[in-house]
């Protein structure tokens, strides 16, 4: 990375709208959220790690559209109708890490998915620009998750 100082702690502002499914697929109306339960975290040079699984039973996961024919979540089973409730269709994290500035530059960013505790290892810098990746795969990721179920 190139054209960032400084030091200090991460903050998050977190944004999305929130349903919860019930078995059979119906979900409730989306109410907006702080998404309070996404936390990112720093450890060591460049690895910003950025989730929801913080301890307790999982939520706040991500969801792709329910079926578009009959606007429900017909294949949901009970890992997703008793993990509620779910962040629906898209979330934005803005990341503010200190010491980075809109001239910085950012190469060789790597991503990782999945339900573990993953991070997303930025050996250049690059975090703002890989959360930015990782939360559009995220989306994609789970939405193709739920048209397979």
């Amino acid at each position: 990375m190139t054209g960032a100082s400084g030091s200090g702690a991460l903050s998050t502002v977190n944004s999305g709208l929130v349903i919860n499914i019930s078995p059979g697929g119906a979900y409730t109306t989306p109410t907006a959220n702080s998404l309070t339960r996404w936390a990112a975290t720093e450890s060591g040079t460049h690895v910003v790690a950025l989730t929801t699984l913080s301890g307790g039973p999982p939520s706040m996961l991500i969801i792709g559209p329910p079926n578009a024919s009959k606007n429900l979540y017909d294949d949901a089973n009970p890992s997703i109708t008793g993990d509620n409730p779910s962040v629906f269709e898209t979330a934005k994290f803005t990341i503010s890490i200190p010491g980075v500035a809109p001239s910085s530059t950012f190469a060789n960013a790597t991503i990782f998915f999945g339900t573990s505790a993953d991070t997303v290892g930025v050996p250049d810098g690059g975090a703002t620009i890989a959360l930015l990746g990782f939360a559009l795969l995220s989306v994609e990721t789970l939405r193709r998750r739920i048209v397979k179920v």
